[in-house]
Parts: C-alpha cells; sequence; structure tokens
C-alpha cells in the first residue's frame, strides 16, 4: 500500500513537471517564431532597400547621360 501511494504521488509530479515543461517549451518557441519573423522583416526591408538603391543608381546614370548628352549638343558660341 505505501508503494503505491508513493508511484502515485510520483505519477502526480511527473504530471505536473511534464505541464511546466510544456508551458516552458511554448514559451521558448513562440519567441523563436517571434525571432524568425523580425528576421524575415528586416530581410525584406533588406531587399526593399537594395531594389531602391538599385533604382535610385540608374536614375542617376540615365540623368548623367542626359546631361552630358545636352552638353555635347549644345552649340558653342563664339565670342565676338
Amino acid at each position: 500500500m505505501k508503494t503505491q501511494q508513493l508511484l502515485e504521488e510520483i505519477i502526480k509530479i511527473q504530471e505536473r513537471t511534464i505541464k511546466k515543461e510544456k508551458i516552458v517549451s511554448n514559451n521558448i518557441l513562440n519567441r523563436w517564431y517571434d525571432q524568425e519573423q523580425i528576421v524575415t522583416d528586416w530581410k525584406y526591408s533588406y531587399r526593399l532597400l537594395e531594389w531602391k538603391y538599385a533604382k535610385a543608381l540608374e536614375d542617376i546614370r540615365f540623368l548623367d547621360h542626359y546631361i552630358k548628352q545636352k552638353d555635347i549638343a549644345k552649340p558653342k558660341t563664339k565670342k565676338k
């Protein structure tokens, strides 16, 4: 009888431990998901910034080329 009571007490302790371990595991998993989402958001933002930077460089090159072509096309006036 004493052994059975001890075994039942051990089982109750193990059940409480399992419940607490599940809570801790879920908290860790949720934190990991939050961190992964943050990393995903940063990667998206970085790709977006890279795209905007590349577009800005393309626009600058086009404008630079346009200005140079306009300077070449200007007729040079002679001073009197």
